[in-house]
């Protein structure tokens, strides 16, 4: 452990230093003589700077002190380190390794089958027959953009969109991809509800990334349904997904 005092030489170097402060600092590592931010300060401010043996505070004089603790490995004094170094390098080992690849499963701007009147119950079911549905590839939109010049069209209140998609694995992990100008509305697979539109920010630039991790198992090597529906009052109207996943 460092203690060092300081002390103006000059009248201009006073500032708010009435009298000799004295600055205590840990030493930085073992074997090290660096006296720190300590002698950083009394460079700033032009001050001298020598060791001081004893941390006694002086009646009427302005005392600072300054103590930093290394948050992490060590404790205060450097003298132990408060985790098993072998458990850490495991941990950290993972971080080195090269990431692993993800894998189209359901492109962006696919075909959709959608339809803007309500079609009852077990529309969003695997079984569900959607031949009598509209056609239209994403983005669904309301009007053509600068950014999404194709698509079909809807401009109702609500859509109720499906497409399917052949997986040759079921993902360790899973994302969807969306661009959306919807109010609220639901996202499922498979059947299953995996996602809640409700207040989501509308991306109307670009493709937003959510995670379906949790609901990875759901996806089957084979044919699978992704189903949206959504509700747009007001607005543009938007609506295209797709999904990737990383293998197990």
């Amino acid at each position: 452990m460092y203690k060092y005092s300081m002390a103006p030489t000059r009248p201009s170097q006073m500032g708010n230093f009435a009298s000799p402060c004295l600055f205590q600092v840990p030493e930085p590592r073992r074997g090290s003589h660096c006296p720190g931010i300590a002698v950083l300060f009394a460079i700033l401010l032009g001050l001298p700077c020598a060791p001081a043996q004893t941390w006694k505070p002086v009646p009427g004089r302005l005392m600072t002190r300054w103590a930093t603790q290394v948050d992490g490995l060590l404790t205060y004094g450097r003298a132990v380190e408060k985790y098993d170094a072998a458990r850490l390098r495991a941990l950290h080992a993972s971080l080195y390794q090269p990431a692993p690849a993800a894998e189209v499963i359901l492109p962006n701007a696919g075909e959709w089958r959608f339809t803007t009147t309500a079609p009852g119950i077990g529309w969003e079911a695997t079984a569900f027959i959607d031949d009598a549905w509209q056609k239209g590839r994403g983005v669904l939109q309301s009007t053509a953009t600068d950014l999404f010049v194709g698509g079909g069209r809807w401009n109702s209140p609500e859509i109720w969109a499906r497409q399917t998609c052949e997986a040759s694995f079921v993902p360790a992990q899973l994302w969807l991809t969306l661009v959306h100008g919807l109010e609220s509305g639901e996202v499922y697979l498979n059947g299953e509800k995996v996602f809640d539109l409700a207040g989501l920010r509308p991306s109307r630039r670009h493709y937003t990334r959510l995670d379906l991790g949790a609901h990875a198992s759901l996806l089957r090597p084979g044919r699978n349904v992704i189903a949206i529906h959504g509700r747009q009052p007001t607005g543009w109207h938007g609506l295209d997904a797709g999904l990737y996943g990383i293998r197990k």
